[in-house]
């Protein structure tokens, strides 16, 4: 089997964890079922009121994350991705240990604050992107080599690239509001929802174009009208930025756009969900500030 045979085959198993993509109170399917994460639509954040009738936040308890079942551990995707028969390098992401921190829940074994952050719109909370020309595996098979695997150049045999957006941290913070985040005005988080909004409008007509740098162009261009509103945004672009400069590599190998495709398609489902997960938050956060602020107005009134 050539490189670019080799590099489709984990490619198109990456992309089939991506889809497998399930609601958190969904059974599995048998099979590429190593992803469950929380639905957007279902997040939520509680809140008490006052003695004067002002929403406060209610301390956080989280849920189990039912995608590591609490261990905040699960078997390893990026090495999920590879027969037993590939050769690779040692994984970026467990070290072959075959056990991963979960890309739920991060490792606490509870599903995350909200308020605290959202899942990186860059790498998908893993705290990394795969390498752009060895699809993670580390390693290169060049054309007469006999079989005879060499260190990939573009990643030193690591098999990833690191998350500049999240800085290997996982989760990005949110915009950064007067007083806070968690304590903004209405308007504040009405303006920057209305950004996510024209983001996920935007991501609906956005394909690849099977070329790296097209891609690139594309995507830089996608963001760049909610990045003043959301600075995630310009850290995801740059992300994808290196990533697609790295993929260009190889350019001249035979059947290349398909990678570029499908690794197009994976930056694509990280930055839908990130913007749904936003959006939800901040929705949640928008209502609680309209609430207070109607009460205060007509406390004021007496």
């Amino acid at each position: 089997m050539n490189t670019l045979a080799r590099l489709l085959s984990v490619l198109a198993a990456l992309v089939l964890v991506v889809a497998s993509v399930r609601a958190q109170d969904e059974e599995p399917p048998p099979e590429h079922a190593t992803l469950r994460r929380q639905p957007p639509e279902r997040v939520e954040r509680a809140t008490v009121a006052d003695d004067k009738g002002i929403l406060q936040w209610a301390e956080h308890k989280g849920a189990q994350c039912l995608n590591c079942k609490g261990e905040g551990k699960t078997a390893c995707l990026h090495c999920d991705r590879f027969e037993e028969k590939f050769e690779h390098a040692k994984c970026p992401e467990c070290g072959d240990e075959k056990k991963a921190t979960c890309r739920v829940c991060y490792g606490a074994g509870t599903l995350p604050d909200a308020l605290e952050g959202s899942p990186c719109p860059a790498c998908g909370a893993v705290g990394h992107t795969v390498c752009g020309i060895c699809s993670g595996r580390g390693l290169m098979f060049p054309a007469g080599s006999n079989g005879k695997s060499s260190r990939c150049d573009l990643c030193k045999g690591v098999g990833a690239l690191p998350c500049v957006a999240c800085k290997g941290k996982r989760i990005v913070e949110h915009p950064k509001f007067k007083p806070s985040f968690a304590d903004a005005k209405s308007s504040d988080y009405a303006k920057a929802i209305e950004a996510l909004v024209k983001g996920l409008e935007g991501l609906l007509t956005f394909e690849s174009s099977r070329d790296s740098r097209k891609d690139m162009k594309a995507f830089a261009k996608l963001v760049a009208p909610g990045v003043k509103a959301l600075p995630a945004l310009k850290a995801a672009s740059d992300q994808f930025e290196a990533a697609k400069k790295s993929e260009a590599g190889g350019s001249n190998w035979q059947h290349w756009p398909d990678v570029v495709a499908q690794h197009t398609t994976i930056a694509k489902e990280n930055l839908e969900y990130w913007l749904k997960y936003e959006k939800r938050i901040m929705t949640l956060a928008m209502q609680r500030a309209l609430k207070n602020e109607e009460t205060a107005a007509a406390a004021g009134k007496k």
